[in-house]
């Protein structure tokens, strides 16, 4: 069958596995929860129609490059995906963040890359998440780190070849995909990793000049 096909059943599969947890969750009688998990899942719904237009278009993946902050999306990534993850019992951290760091970029790609990232460290049996960041002068590296099952050597050698997962019920698109996604974005995805004690995923992209007031 066509990558393609693969590629869209599962890109379509986890904003619809977010709406799910959050419906599950979901009491009528908490206003406050309801209103905050509805805003979720509508995102969500609106994150897998843009998945389905783009690939709806019989083209190649591309993106829509824009000025965003960095910092908001990982926040935004970190809202969306807390609750789902405190059900299960893991704990996802990241750092406070006092100012903005705008690239050129595009929003719903890169979230769509956290997001399977830090589903697949759940699902390697994760019960902390840490998200970390290192700012250099042209780039910024966004770092997930798990203390999940970890990842042999000679699978780290195969990671991110459709088709290609240590997961049962899996089949490697995601990976593949958040590698072309990044790549678009000039970026680079590398794993460290080591059986048992966890893994780490280093999401570097390019920081723009001219658009971050430090550099004005």
């Amino acid at each position: 069958l066509d990558k393609r096909i693969f590629r869209i059943a599962h890109e379509i599969k986890n904003p619809i596995a977010v709406c799910k947890g959050y419906l599950d969750m979901m009491d009528i009688n908490d206003k406050i929860k309801t209103e905050k998990y509805i805003a979720i899942i509508r995102s969500e719904m609106n994150r897998a129609l843009i998945v389905m237009n783009d690939f709806m278009s019989l083209s190649n993946i591309s993106i829509r490059n824009e000025i965003l902050d960095i910092y908001m999306l990982i926040e935004d990534v970190k809202e969306t995906m807390e609750n789902l993850l405190s059900a299960k019992n893991v704990k996802l951290e990241i750092p406070y963040f006092n100012d903005e760091l705008y690239i050129m970029g595009d929003y719903d790609r890169l979230k769509q890359v956290l997001v399977n990232m830090i589903k697949n460290a759940s699902e390697a049996n994760a019960t902390k998440i840490l998200i970390k960041t290192d700012v250099s002068k042209n780039n910024i590296c966004i770092k997930i780190e798990d203390n999940g099952s970890g990842i042999t050597r000679e699978d780290l050698k195969k990671i991110g070849e459709v088709f290609f997962t240590t997961k049962t019920n899996g089949n490697g698109i995601g990976v593949n995909l958040s590698k072309e996604i990044v790549s678009l974005h000039k970026g680079s995805i590398t794993y460290n990793s080591k059986v048992d004690e966890g893994t780490t995923v280093n999401i570097c992209l390019p920081i723009e000049k001219g658009i971050n007031w430090d550099s004005l």
